[in-house]
């Protein structure tokens, strides 16, 4: 039962990326959209946000494997406005940016940030687009003036 709802929650329709944002266009921007985007489509359904995330832990723990059961599909999103910062950014930052990203845009910041933030749904959806803009301000800052940590703790 929980395998199905997680499939049926999963199985919303996101908009399409290129509606809003195309290669060249602001990543800054864009993520902000996209994550406003992303969240506002969740929070149509609260109730359905939160019966998706019970499901998706369910799912897990029932997996002896404990791999990750879940669609992933903020990464429709994030994958391709952090890969146009190829020319600035390492494959380390990229990958680092993405996953932070991971963190602020979906079903579990939403809930948090209404739950332990206390927000709104008009400020969730305004906090989780600043919290993706400021991550990728700061990996271009971080680019720009060649403060990324080497491997070995060093800066560049």
């Amino acid at each position: 039962m929980e395998a199905l709802i997680s499939e049926t929650a999963a199985d919303r329709d996101m908009q399409p990326l290129e509606r809003f944002w195309r290669p060249g266009d602001d990543p800054v921007k864009g993520i902000g959209v996209a994550a406003n985007a992303l969240h506002k489509m969740l929070i149509e359904d609260e109730i359905g946000l939160r019966v998706m995330e019970r499901s998706f832990m369910t799912v897990w723990l029932e997996n002896e494997s404990h791999e990750p059961l879940r669609p992933g599909r903020r990464m429709n999103y994030i994958e391709p406005i952090v890969d146009s910062l190829k020319d600035v950014l390492s494959p380390r930052a990229r990958k680092r940016l993405k996953q932070a990203l991971s963190m602020v845009m979906g079903t579990e910041a939403l809930i948090a940030v209404r739950d332990i933030g206390g927000a709104s749904v008009d400020e969730a959806l305004a906090a989780a687009a600043w919290a993706a803009r400021a991550l990728v301000r700061q990996a271009l800052e971080e680019a720009t003036c060649r403060t990324e940590p080497a491997r070995d703790g060093r800066q560049r």
